[in-house]
């Protein structure tokens, strides 16, 4: 054994370097988690100083009156709908491509993503859409942060903790809130709370702070009255204010993502649905203003108090749906700061009615405005602890923690009974992920095409009609299906929508040939399902067919997503500790 002074040997030696390397590594990930955090800290600044401009001058354009904040409105929706030409076309979009994006390990936001939010947000709310910040700060961090890790070509396990503190330094300058940003990043983006990650998403929300105090100061985002505890059976009446939120909750979900699917059936093209939004929520902002935008105004209206309180319960009503309209026709932004404004109405009318009605021991007004603020929003996140910290870093007032927990903690509840899937991940859902944490997410990596795809095709040929497609549509429930030629060689893909499309004069004796669509999407049977989940999101299609590699003409198989969904879930099942073995097909 050699003497601990003596000088290492040359296996040793390679050893110390590998060593040093190691350590090398571990503290440029360090540096560049703050560097990530540094970038969308500017990123957010700049965002900021963009849309506050964007504001000044629409409110100038306008000076109040009616028919202006129409026409600006309209034009706005015109603009943003022009702009969104530019970008790239997928149902999955905004804060839950981030979530799919850092539960992959993958920066599926870039920087063309990036600038695209900052420019079509920023007009948005310069021209008075309801719609927030926090939404394209999310994705300005991620896209900044995940460009960066392309760059060092990290590891995913890296990528994804990169994403998390570039979205955390976004929020933590958007809102002056570190801790809060952090915590969004943790329980929203990532549904993982390990002490490891925690700690570098700090670093990274710490360090934009440090800079956007530097820019902006260290004054709280909210300036309201300071809060005051009346007597301990108010707590009950929080509660109870709780339990509203939680319904207020749903509904704000429930109006966004309905108003998406009516405005998608519009007919015209897509450009011009946020210009009919626009018309729809200027023509609501003519009369009611205080509806519109994204400023904190409104909170502080509702916390002095003097309104009915029907109409601050009218008023929240009209702000569910305005941003609704605003996000549903294509508008850019997000639904954090509509989502202040309703619960802070529904707070400011809900104390204002126990206040008639338990005047004993009903406290002031601006209390039940601003944990009425807190319990929305833990209602349509499902993230309680978000919430509930987000709201003393708005405030700095740390006797409005009491209620607020009580209140997020009632309005998750109520909300989560309804169902499990907040504003962001019943997209993923719908697009056919089932998330339920970030760790589950890559199940979808380790299941191919082959391994799922449903090897009988039914298919019809070039020279059949439309009265054919449809009756297979009927028999099988089919959406879609493939075109063979006389050699059953891949040659399209006929939908219901290729049907519905064709005049109906004819229609039925039209051949294929004439309907179909001549480039049918494919995958291969050695992609894995998030690669084909990719493909079906990304082309907005509802079925693949799998195809060989060298042949593109073989039919394999078919996948809907469907299958991709009952592939997830049965792989989660297998994946979940002390699952039960599922039975074999």
């Amino acid at each position: 054994m050699p003497h601990p002074l003596q000088p290492p040997t040359r296996g040793r030696w390679r050893e110390f370097f590998d060593l040093r390397r190691a350590g090398f590594r571990v503290n440029l990930f360090f540096a560049l988690v703050v560097l990530a955090g540094l970038l969308a800290g500017l990123g957010s600044l700049a965002y900021y100083t963009a849309t506050q401009a964007a504001v000044r001058w629409g409110q100038a354009l306008v000076a109040g009156t009616g028919p202006r904040v129409v026409f600006l409105a309209i034009a706005g929706g015109l603009v943003v709908g022009l702009l969104g030409l530019l970008g790239p076309r997928d149902r999955l979009d905004g804060v839950a491509r981030v979530i799919y994006g850092a539960a992959l390990g993958r920066p599926l936001v870039g920087l063309r993503d990036a600038l695209g939010i900052f420019i079509r947000s920023t007009v948005t709310i310069g021209t008075g859409g309801s719609a927030g910040r926090e939404g394209p700060v999310v994705i300005i961090g991620a896209g900044l942060a995940g460009t960066l890790g392309r760059l060092m070509k990290l590891s995913g396990r890296e990528m994804r903790t990169l994403l998390a503190a570039g979205v955390a330094a976004g929020v933590a300058v958007a809102f002056n809130a570190p801790v809060a940003g952090s915590l969004f990043a943790l329980e929203i983006i990532l549904g993982d709370f390990a002490a490891g990650t925690f700690s570098l998403v700090v670093l990274a929300a710490v360090a934009a702070t440090v800079l956007a105090h530097g820019v902006l100061g260290g004054e709280p985002v909210l300036q309201v009255p300071a809060y005051t505890f009346h007597h301990w059976a108010e707590l009950f009446l929080y509660a109870g204010l709780g339990l509203a939120a939680g319904l207020m909750g749903r509904l704000y979900i429930a109006a966004i993502r309905g108003s998406g699917r009516l405005f998608q059936r519009l007919p015209g093209p897509s450009w011009l649905r946020p210009a009919v939004g626009g018309l729809l929520f200027g023509t609501v902002g003519a009369f009611l203003p205080i509806t519109l935008g994204a400023e904190y105004t409104p909170i502080a209206v509702a916390a002095q108090g003097g309104l009915a309180w029907q109409v601050l319960l009218a008023l929240a009503l009209v702000k569910v749906a305005t941003t609704a309209i605003t996000l549903g026709s294509g508008g850019a932004g997000g639904a954090f700061a509509p989502g202040f404004v309703i619960g802070a109405f529904l707070g400011g009318g809900y104390g204002t009615l126990m206040g008639r009605l338990f005047p004993a021991i009903t406290g002031e007004v601006g209390g039940y405005a601003l944990v009425g603020l807190g319990a929305m929003l833990a209602s349509f996140t499902l993230a309680p602890l978000t919430a509930t910290l987000l709201l003393f870093e708005l405030t700095r007032d740390y006797a409005v923690i009491l209620p607020t927990m009580l209140a997020c903690a009632a309005a998750y509840r109520v909300s989560r009974a309804f169902s499990p899937y907040n504003l962001d991940t019943l997209s993923l859902y719908e697009a056919g992920i089932e998330w339920r944490s970030g760790r589950q997410i890559d199940v979808l990596q380790r299941v191919t095409a082959a391994q799922v795809m449903t090897r009988e095709v039914r298919t019809v040929r070039v020279d059949q009609t439309v009265a054919d497609v449809v009756a297979l549509m009927r028999e099988y429930r089919y959406h879609g299906i493939p075109v063979v030629d006389h050699q059953d060689r891949l040659v399209g893909m006929v939908t219901l929508d290729d049907v519905r499309e064709t005049p109906l004069e004819g229609r039925l004796q039209r051949p294929v040939a004439e309907v179909m669509s001549s480039r049918p999407i494919v995958s291969f049977p050695d992609e894995t399902l998030d690669q084909v989940l990719a493909t079906l999101t990304g082309q907005d299609v509802g079925r693949v067919v799998v195809v060989e590699r060298e042949d593109r003409g073989r039919i394999l198989g078919i996948i809907t997503k469907g299958d991709v969904l009952r592939a997830y879930n049965e792989e989660a099942v297998r994946a979940s500790p002390g699952a039960l073995p599922l039975p074999a097909d």
